[in-house]
């Protein structure tokens, strides 16, 4: 059983990729509470009490658990997969000897996320991302008895 606390997802909604992610995974539906870290003024007390700015929110995902621990980037995807029912994906980048790769290729996409909106690619990614969860739903009804 995992953990069904309130998160927040501190997240860059001027980005159509992103938005596509969070948007095509429910995230609210998991238990989790959205921050849209470029809306315009934005602050959180809490994160920069930790040090932690809007500025390095936009450059790489960020969440916060009900106790207070932050994680970011891939930490931070895993998690998200995970509580979204996405076990493979998240056992996928939680695996200790691909971890260097999934943090040098997430640091390659969150600096070419700009041109990759703009090529289109948040559609595709948004259709596969829904493909999976539909496959998700139909794995547990196949599976409940």
């Amino acid at each position: 059983m995992h953990d069904t606390r309130p998160m927040t997802v501190y997240w860059d909604r001027s980005c159509s990729i992103c938005r596509a992610e969070i948007e095509a995974l429910n995230l609210t539906a998991h238990g989790f509470e959205l921050s849209d870290c470029s809306a315009p003024g934005f602050t959180d007390e809490h994160a920069e009490a930790c040090g932690i700015t809007a500025d390095d929110m936009l450059q790489s995902l960020h969440i916060c658990d009900a106790d207070g621990v932050w994680y970011n980037g891939v930490d931070a995807f895993e998690i998200i997969y995970r509580r979204a029912g996405h076990t493979t994906i998240a056992n996928w980048l939680a695996r200790p000897g691909l971890r260097p790769l999934h943090d040098r290729l997430y640091a390659t996409l969150v600096r070419q996320r700009g041109w990759m909106a703009r090529l289109g690619l948040a559609r595709p990614w948004s259709w596969l991302i829904k493909r999976l969860q539909a496959r998700h739903a139909a794995q547990n009804a196949n599976s409940t008895p």
